[in-house]
């Protein structure tokens, strides 16, 4: 039965260096899993961050592009509203002038057919 003992020490620790190596790859396996789903949370993370970041950056420049664009139109708009403001005013003259000049050319006919005697 001593030698029996003998014999089984050299496989139980065989078998027990099998078993802690099987644990060893496990845990390998598992530390490895455990780090590749860190490395993936943390890389979905900085994608999110990054992504925040050139959204915030998109939408300041098109505030900045839409706001430029608005400031030269309403410049635009109100250029020509007073270039239009100037044209009326010299339409208002010339006519003013010319109403004028109607008038005194109808009074002047008048005048003549008084003094014709026609009226």
């Amino acid at each position: 039965m001593e030698k029996n003992k003998r014999d089984n020490s050299p496989l139980e620790a065989l078998e027990k260096i099998k078993k802690a190596e099987e644990q060893a790859d496990k845990n390998i396996q598992l530390a490895r899993e455990e780090t590749s789903r860190k490395i993936i949370q943390d890389a979905q993370q900085q994608a999110e961050e990054i992504k925040k970041r050139v959204m915030d950056e998109a939408r300041k420049k098109a505030q900045k592009e839409r706001d430029s664009i608005i400031k030269k139109a309403s410049q635009e708009a109100d250029k020509i509203k007073k270039e239009a403001e100037k044209e009326v005013s010299g339409l208002k003259k010339k006519t003013k002038k010319s109403k004028k000049k109607s008038v005194k050319k109808a009074a002047e006919k008048i005048q003549e057919y008084i003094k014709r005697g026609e009226i």
